[in-house]
């Protein structure tokens, strides 16, 4: 899934490329998981008429001696700036085989709900709930929750990653504190600590599927990342960010 989509102090996308390092903050030993190394990149264009996210997650899963397994994934999206429009691609290799294939598209319907066409893996239409919201308008929620200090609210986000999508998203904003990074005038950053949990919404749970941890910055930058698969979570931090210029 789309991890970092982030809209500015004027509801626009800062377009940046960040590069993260990742590595293993936390595991059980149910888990049996040993180390996790690897490397995300994170590419928010400005295409004038949407906004294109790039993401590529690159990992090195360790569960005993000998026992690698490599993974790549990749990501591609473009969502309209209006936020009624979505295309989507996700691609996973494990071990240089392609293990998983989601493409297709997505439009809302000012009147109310909407509909998701899938070509890969297999042609099918899901039916989209009324108040569906793609991944930059979420994110823009976000942001503007949190400006306000509101620190909970509740939204389903379709974000094309899989079938199984939408997902109804819980997001927790707690206070915002100062970030490593400095603004132009070299003064600190704030940025907020935001928990999403992600539920079906195809039955009742009390545990979300997946949990995701992100330092987001008031200027759309995440500082860090972590990744919470439930038996053992990754950790990521920002190592290097780059501007990237409009692609008209």
């Amino acid at each position: 899934m789309s991890l970092l989509v982030a809209p500015n102090a004027h509801g626009e996308l800062l377009a940046h490329r960040a590069f993260y390092r990742l590595t293993l903050e936390t595991a059980d030993e149910s888990s049996g998981i040993h180390d996790v190394s690897g490397r995300m990149s994170v590419e928010v264009v400005d295409a004038c008429d949407g906004w294109t996210v790039d993401q590529r997650i690159a990992l090195e899963v360790i569960s005993g001696p000998g026992q690698a397994v490599k993974s790549y994934s990749s990501f591609l999206s473009w969502e309209s700036k209006s936020g009624e429009k979505f295309r989507f691609r996700q691609k996973t290799w494990r071990d240089g085989e392609l293990a998983e294939n989601v493409s297709g598209r997505a439009e809302l319907s000012r009147r109310g709900g909407g509909v998701a066409v899938f070509k890969d893996p297999e042609s099918q239409e899901m039916k989209l709930p009324p108040g569906t919201l793609f991944p930059t308008q979420h994110t823009l929620m976000v942001i503007d929750h949190a400006r306000v200090g509101q620190k909970y609210f509740t939204r389903t986000v379709f974000d094309g990653s899989t079938v199984d999508n939408p997902s109804i998203v819980s997001t927790f904003i707690g206070p915002a504190t100062a970030s490593n990074r400095k603004t132009k005038r070299g003064l600190p950053r704030k940025h907020w600590p935001v928990r999403f949990a992600y539920f079906s919404v195809l039955e009742i749970v009390s545990e979300p599927e997946f949990e995701l941890g992100v330092r987001i910055g008031a200027d759309g930058v995440a500082d860090s990342v972590d990744i919470d698969y439930g038996d053992f979570t990754i950790h990521g931090e920002l190592e290097e960010i780059q501007s990237v210029p409009p692609n008209c």
